[in-house]
């Protein structure tokens, strides 16, 4: 593994924004996280785009985000297949997304696409899982100013 002398600027990474769960039914999912675990439904959106359904919750200091597919073919149908229900990313706010994957690029991290808009309009892009241990990160911007 390659070591870097300097370090990454320290606004890059501004907090943990969610945590990604896959599952093939949204609903069942949503009343086990709700009714039972005591989460709070912050929102609901559908995504064709990028083939499926999302729900946001809260759980005081946490957000999950609850991934049902909209058909066959999208990629958390694929990742369902291969891995069944369960955690499915990790997802980090950065302060400026085109500088954070610039910044990432240098150090060999690459974007499995072009930054895309995500749920609740955010921008959004997702870093390879082979150069990240296995795990899908998110790298999500806000407005600025918010």
């Amino acid at each position: 593994m390659k070591r870097y002398e300097e370090k990454l600027p320290a606004g890059i990474w501004r907090r943990l924004d969610h945590v990604g769960v896959a599952v093939q039914d949204l609903e069942a999912a949503r009343i086990r996280y709700v009714e039972l675990l005591g989460f709070t439904e912050l929102a609901r959106e559908r995504l064709p785009a990028q083939g499926v359904e999302v729900i946001l919750l809260d759980g005081g200091n946490c957000r999950l985000e609850l991934l049902a597919p909209l058909g066959d073919d999208s990629p958390i149908a694929r990742f369902l297949d291969r891995r069944g229900e369960g955690l499915q990313q990790i997802a980090f706010e950065v302060a400026d997304l085109d500088a954070a994957l610039t910044q990432l690029a240098q150090r060999g991290l690459r974007p499995l696409a072009k930054p895309s808009l995500g749920a609740g309009g955010l921008r959004i892009c997702f870093l390879h899982p082979k150069d990240t241990l296995g795990v899908l990160l998110e790298l999500v911007e806000y407005p600025r100013g918010r």
